[in-house]
């Protein structure tokens, strides 16, 4: 297929129509079918539904037992889900499922603003149906909705640097608040790590233009953000639990990304 035929099929809103239900419904498709047998999702089921029952959504519990092995942020949209539509294998799905989708357009969105929409669509596409990220969006896990605060981060901070618009560098840190409150904060090197390279890249490894765009990120404002976003709540599950809860964070944050948990990192 030449560039010219890519561009036509493209632009036939049928085809775009068609594509989108269809990605729709195989992220749908079921959802509501499997009973909940999966450990990991059975986690995040019961513990926001005794959210719900106890009206404590600061401590995480399972089997009415402090649980203290992943962040907030999961349980919170389970439970909002439980709220809206009652306590199913639905409504245990519905807020992953919303995270993917919500990836996928994210993409979208990133590789339409760096590449044009060629590769934004085909990049879409290549995420949409990598089978791992398809299964993984089929039940509840925090690895999706990491996914899409991730995301959302690197896109809000791509928009602004590109447009030389502060707010939505705000934004940026405002996700990556929400990324730590979701799977931890060891994700702040990481996508430190990704904003650095690109901008490096961008400035052609030239010191003086990297230092000015580093300034106009204003890191003495965003990071008081992310700490007061994603570290509040760390801070009130210390005070409460102590070491206990260090011991735990620790285990599923710096002992699984280099120790032997990580099989590699």
């Amino acid at each position: 297929m030449n560039n010219k035929n890519l561009d036509e099929l493209l632009n036939n809103r049928y085809f775009v129509s068609l594509f989108l239900f269809f990605t729709v419904f195989v992220y749908f498709w079921n959802i509501w079918l499997n009973d909940i047998w999966i450990p990991n999702e059975a986690f995040y089921a019961e513990s926001a539904r005794e959210m719900l029952e106890s009206g404590n959504f600061l401590d995480i519990f399972f089997n009415y037992e402090p649980r203290f092995n992943k962040p907030p942020m999961t349980y919170w949209m389970v439970a909002l889900s439980y709220l809206i539509f009652g306590i199913n294998e639905f409504a245990t799905r519905i807020p992953i499922v919303l995270s993917a989708l919500g990836s996928n357009i994210l993409v979208y969105l990133i590789g339409k603003e760096l590449y044009g929409k060629k590769v934004a669509v085909v990049s879409a596409a290549v995420m949409a149906f990598s089978f791992q990220f398809v299964i993984n969006s089929r039940y509840a896990s925090p690895e999706v909705p990491l996914t899409f605060f991730f995301t959302l981060t690197l896109y809000f901070f791509i928009i602004g640097y590109i447009r030389k618009k502060f707010l939505y560098i705000l934004l940026s840190y405002i996700s990556l608040g929400l990324v730590v409150l979701t799977k931890g904060f060891p994700y702040i090197a990481v996508i430190g790590g990704i904003v650095i390279v690109y901008l490096l890249f961008e400035n052609s490894f030239k010191v003086k233009d990297f230092l000015r765009d580093l300034k106009f990120i204003h890191l003495e404002i965003g990071l008081p953000i992310v700490f007061i976003i994603g570290f509040s709540w760390y801070i009130y599950m210390y005070l409460k639990f102590g070491s206990s809860f260090v011991e735990t964070t620790l285990e599923e944050t710096i002992k699984r990304a280099v120790g032997k948990k990580s099989k590699g990192f």
